[in-house]
């Protein structure tokens, strides 16, 4: 990924953390299409197997809740 390494080594160290801190919590942000979908994809991709993922995602709902359904 092109100017993604700081942002990766991050995340790297977070996840070699655990074993000694235990579990992190990665927020992501940032504006539309600078890629952080990417930028995740592109981490858990390279992470082993035996590790368990847990993705989440934020929609900006556009209609009052008492709207939705």
């Amino acid at each position: 990924m092109f100017e993604r390494h700081e942002n990766i080594n991050t995340l790297n160290h977070a996840m070699k953390s655990i074993s000694t801190h235990g579990g992190r919590l990665a927020l992501v942000y940032g504006e539309a299409g600078i890629g952080k979908s990417t930028l995740i994809e592109s981490f858990i991709d390279q992470l082993p197997s035996e590790h368990t993922r847990v993705v989440s995602f934020c929609d900006a709902f556009e209609t009052p809740r008492a709207l939705r359904q």
